[in-house]
C-alpha cells in the first residue's frame, strides 16, 4: 500500500482533497473509536504528514521511500506500507 491508497486517493489528488480524505480516514481508523486500528491510523497520519507538504510529497514522488520523509520515532516502519487494511 502506498501512501495514496492510505488515504484513498491518486497520485494527482490536489492538497484540499488530501486534507479531506485525511480527515475521513483518521475518524474512521482512531483508535479511540470502536473498530479503530492504531498501526492503519498511524500510516494516515504519516501519509497525511508526508503529502500535506508539498517538498516531502515531490520525495516521496519520486523515491516512493518514507524513510527520508518519516521521523522513525513515530514507530512508523517500512512494513506498514506492505500492510493491507
Amino acid at each position: 500500500m502506498n501512501l495514496y491508497e492510505a488515504l484513498g486517493l491518486d497520485k494527482e489528488a490536489t492538497s484540499e482533497q488530501i486534507k479531506e480524505a485525511y480527515k475521513r480516514a483518521a475518524q474512521s481508523a482512531h483508535p479511540d473509536k470502536e473498530g479503530g486500528d492504531t498501526e492503519k491510523f498511524q500510516l494516515i497520519a504519516t501519509a497525511y504528514k508526508i503529502l500535506s507538504n508539498e517538498d516531502k510529497k515531490k520525495q516521496y514522488d519520486e523515491t516512493g521511500d518514507i524513510n527520508n520523509n518519516v521521523d522513525n520515532k513515530q514507530g512508523v516502519q517500512t512494513q506498514m506500507m506492505n500492510k493491507e487494511f
